[in-house]
């Protein structure tokens, strides 16, 4: 198993990882009709989006990397047609590049977002938590607005040091098994 690439959200100019949401309804690219194809370990899902926050809080798909067959038909998102990647690494994997598409979602819930990651933390699966990042902040967001943004950076350093106080050597077979499978999810509990 590998880790996932992470969805990316720009808030601030910042690029951040999506590392939660309490609800379904972030944009995929089956939504306009792709179909993704799974990239070796580490991008099962076959694309990775990435949104942003603009001046008036409107939360947009920006951006989306996908890897599919290539069709015929050229399938335009909010108006945009797919490009070749441009950065070395996503030539080597992706196919489809959309990017500008400044789409307002209609995603309703919380969203968690890190920066920083904390390197010793890593573990070769799955999606990372909120915890194992120094930075993290919490999104408020109504269909497609940002109604609040919350720091939750300090929770995150309390419960890391909870964590260590636990005893994780004695883990049992259904938990570690239902542990590997929390780590491919991203739901967030709020």
């Amino acid at each position: 198993m590998t880790a996932q690439a992470a969805n990316q959200v720009i808030l601030k100019d910042q690029k951040f990882n999506l590392v939660g949401f309490t609800n379904e309804g972030l944009i995929k690219p089956q939504d306009f009709g792709i179909i993704p194809k799974g990239i070796g370990s580490f991008c099962w899902r076959g694309f990775i989006t990435t949104y942003k926050i603009d001046l008036n809080s409107n939360f947009l798909l920006e951006e989306m990397v996908v890897h599919s067959e290539v069709n015929r038909e050229i399938i335009k998102i909010n108006g945009v047609e797919p490009i070749s990647p441009k950065s070395k690494w996503q030539k080597k994997i992706f196919k489809r590049l959309y990017e500008g598409i400044n789409l307002k979602t209609k995603y309703s819930g919380y969203l968690l977002i890190g920066k920083d990651f904390i390197d010793e933390l890593y573990i070769h699966m799955g999606f990372h938590p909120a915890w194992k990042y120094n930075e993290v902040y919490e999104l408020k967001i109504d269909y497609g607005k940002v109604l609040s943004i919350k720091d939750l950076s300090e929770k995150m350093k309390i419960y890391r040091e909870l964590l260590k106080e636990e005893n994780h050597d004695q883990l049992k077979k259904d938990e570690i098994e239902n542990w590997i499978t929390k780590t491919f999810e991203q739901k967030y509990q709020k």
